[in-house]
């Protein structure tokens, strides 16, 4: 991909049983960055379940026009709320896992 554009992964790792609730919570987020944050390209939340352990993890991938944009994006005060619940109710079994990619190959849409 050419340009500016910051594509992140972010790793997000609920307690057992909080899985409902932190997606809640990330489905939320998502639609208040599709609506205030026009430099956020792509927000799509995922969920992911290891076949060998049952653990689930919710993969948010995400793309920004610029790193501005980025930076912005952990300032607002959506995304400052959701992070202060998932300290308050204790949500999360570990830190995020933030991943910056770079494209090598590929496409995205044959539109």
């Amino acid at each position: 991909m050419a340009g500016k554009e910051l594509d992140v992964v972010a790793i997000i790792t609920p307690k057992v049983g909080k899985v409902d609730r932190v997606a809640e919570l990330l489905s939320g987020l998502t639609k208040a960055v599709h609506k205030n944050e026009p430099g956020c390209l792509r927000y799509h939340l995922h969920r992911e379940i290891n076949s060998r352990t049952g653990a689930e993890d919710l993969v948010m991938i995400e793309q920004y026009a610029d790193q501005s944009a980025y930076e912005s994006h952990s300032k607002t005060p959506d995304f400052q709320n959701l992070v202060k619940i998932l300290t308050e109710e204790e949500l999360l079994a570990s830190p995020l896992v933030i991943k910056y990619l770079k494209s090598i190959a590929g496409f995205a849409s044959r539109l």
